[in-house]
């Protein structure tokens, strides 16, 4: 039996023992008899030095003076963030999670339910100054120049039954999801990032809320909270109105924002005026119209690629509907057809349907004729219009200073905030909220935006050593490396940690984060810290 638990938990014969074990130390196997307990520990040790080394513990106690606070809220604060990149679930389930993992320098007994949420209470309460405290800690770190920023949004729903908990809790509402789950309510998240891919900023509003109609608070946020008087602001098509780019100019900011190739005036105008420099491959031209500046690139992989796609489904939703003005033809010459008879209304109707739920409405013209049968035809002028637009970006920038492929390259960088929102929802699991007070809600969106700004960092830091794996899984493996405690009575306790792969130490040396050393294993196991 001894030997198997050696194997399995990878500890070599002879070393030392006890809770003075020195760094990376291998340990005698557990006694028969005594109690041993195997605790994940490299996963929540990176997390915690690294948290350690971009120094957010130190606003977090800063704003903890003068507090009546009674329990660990750093503590706290440091498994959540441990657990939402380890393993993200509730906070009740926390709990279950945190028993069987080791976080250097945190008392077992100070996690409670009650205490994380307090914790989020806190966070909450001074998120307006943490968030700019961590960012400028991020910044000094990467010394970054804030001349770029870039920002989105998406919808987060929520799967909870019954009213809010508390009067005044009015952010969960129903508006339109990114997710597909109309049916579910939400908030929306708006998500500032550096050119270097950096969370800077996050904003929660109501589910209901429009993209554009968030724009102004965003801009007087980075020129108020963050100090940043002048950069390049860069935003989806979802952005654009008059409004925000009157609030962007008087912000003193410039922009670089996208266009809506469809119903668009402004793009209608511009096209004729670059088509003719866009012939090659991969193109970019420029052109100015109402003394606006607009860049407009074009791909001609992308667009055959479009078209082809587009032509095939075209073909497809021809043939459904010559198949049911077919039936309805043979139906009234008296020719019997199988199934229920049909009629031109409801004919018209699975028609509809059909092309709404694959995008192709406005292909074609279909309605009831004078004496009420179904008629339809093609939509030449807007096939026309996307043969024009396949493979277009439009873009408009009060820049003036950056040539067209700048802008252009500049805007698409936008994508790695897709990347971060996908990573928010998957890895992280922004979605589904389970909380229903609105503080709750809030302080969850903020520790999810922490773990992403930790998750950035780790991805810099394995980039710049070679490695490319995701951070999510670095840390699963880190997780493999584990501390093992065997209860020998009488308050004595025996500690080892199982023996390190090369891979492992890779990756420690892959996130700037040294090997565990006696004191990591050691810290505060006298008064029961971790176990």
């Amino acid at each position: 039996m001894i030997a198997g638990l050696r194997r399995v938990f990878g500890v070599q014969e002879g070393g030392s023992t006890g809770a003075d074990a020195p760094a990376g130390s291998t340990a005698a196997a557990p006694e028969p008899g005594a109690e041993t307990t195997a605790y994940d520990f490299g996963g929540a040790y990176a997390v915690t030095r690294i948290f350690d080394q971009l120094g957010w513990a130190d606003p977090i106690r800063r704003h903890l003076r003068g507090t009546r606070y009674r329990f660990d809220v750093l503590g706290n604060v440091k498994v959540m963030l441990a657990n939402r990149l380890l393993d993200p679930s509730s906070k009740l389930h926390i709990l279950e999670w945190f028993e069987g993992v080791y976080v250097p320098g945190v008392k077992r007994q100070e996690v409670t339910y009650p205490h994380l949420l307090r914790a989020m209470d806190f966070l909450h309460r001074h998120k307006d100054l943490l968030e700019v405290a961590f960012a400028r800690k991020l910044m000094t770190l990467f010394d970054l120049e804030v001349d770029l920023v870039f920002y989105d949004v998406t919808s987060v729903y929520f799967e909870t039954d019954g009213p809010d908990e508390e009067p005044g809790s009015t952010l969960r509402q129903h508006g339109y999801s990114r997710d597909h789950r109309p049916d579910l309510p939400q908030v929306v998240v708006g998500l500032v990032m550096t050119r270097s891919g950096i969370p800077l900023a996050h904003h929660v509003w109501k589910g209901n809320t429009v993209d554009a109609g968030t724009v102004g608070e965003v801009v007087r946020d980075l020129k108020d909270r963050f100090g940043i008087q002048r950069c390049v602001f860069v935003g989806d098509r979802g952005m654009l109105s008059e409004d925000n780019l009157t609030a962007l100019r008087e912000a003193g900011m410039d922009f670089i924002v996208a266009h809506r190739l469809r119903r668009n005036d402004a793009v209608r105008e511009v096209l004729p005026l670059v088509e003719d420099a866009l012939k090659g491959d991969e193109a970019v031209a420029e052109a100015l119209w109402q003394k606006r500046r607009f860049v407009v690139a074009h791909s001609a992989e992308i667009a055959a690629q479009t078209r082809r796609r587009r032509e095939r489904m075209i073909q497809e939703a021809d043939r459904f509907i010559d198949e049911k003005t077919t039936k309805l033809g043979m139906q009234d010459a008296g020719i019997p057809q199988r199934g229920r008879p049909a009629t031109d209304e409801g004919t018209l109707l699975k028609i509809h349907d059909y092309l709404r739920d694959r995008k192709l409405t406005r292909y074609t013209n279909i309605s009831l004729d004078e004496n009420g049968h179904v008629t339809w035809k093609a939509n030449v002028e807007a096939r026309k219009w996307e043969n024009r637009i396949d493979g277009k970006l439009v873009l408009e920038t009060s820049t003036g200073d950056l040539p067209p492929a700048e802008v252009v390259s500049r805007y698409k960088e936008l994508a790695d905030i897709e990347r971060a929102f996908r990573t928010m929802k998957s890895s992280l699991d922004l979605r589904p909220v389970f909380h229903r007070v609105d503080r709750r809600i809030e302080a969850h969106v903020f520790l999810c935006v922490m773990a992403l700004q930790m998750d950035r960092v780790m991805r810099h830091r394995l980039h710049g050593a070679g490695i490319h794996t995701l951070p999510t899984r670095v840390l699963e493996s880190l997780d493999r490396y584990r501390m093992i405690a065997t209860d020998l009575g009488e308050g004595r306790r025996r500690v080892a940690m199982t023996t390190p792969r090369e891979r492992q130490l890779d990756l420690f040396r892959g996130l700037g984060v040294p090997r565990p050393g006696a004191k990591e294993v050691d810290a505060g196991l006298t008064s029961d810290a971790g176990l």
